[in-house]
């Protein structure tokens, strides 16, 4: 599974910017047909890498990708059926997996 490797870059993001024990976000676009399965996956790799990351401090969010309609060539978020403009078939506008880590307030920060 590649949510190992997206771990193993996460928890050496996390020491590199001194983020280890302070809440963060970690936002995540593209790349799943299966967010649930994907988070969980992500998250017992996280509480497995060396030093141990408390998970319960991680938040894990997925942003809608962008669609680009066939028909008219506007883009829409992946999470509506067909182009609000016109009605047309959309394809994914991007189809690689973006990971981005955002600092959070809260206990340690």
């Amino acid at each position: 599974m590649h949510e190992a490797a997206i771990a193993r870059a996460i928890a050496a993001s996390l020491r590199d910017r001194a983020l280890l024990g302070r809440p963060v976000r970690v936002v995540v676009s593209g790349g799943h047909t299966n967010p649930a399965d994907f988070d969980a996956a992500l998250l017992e790799h996280l509480a497995g890498v060396g030093p141990p990351i408390d998970v319960a401090l991680i938040e894990v969010v997925h942003r809608p990708d962008e669609m680009r309609c066939l028909a008219c060539d506007r883009t829409f978020p992946d999470t509506l059926d067909a182009c609000p403009a016109c009605g047309g078939p959309g394809m994914p506008g991007r189809m690689d997996e973006t990971i981005a880590i955002e600092p959070l307030e809260g206990p340690g920060s």
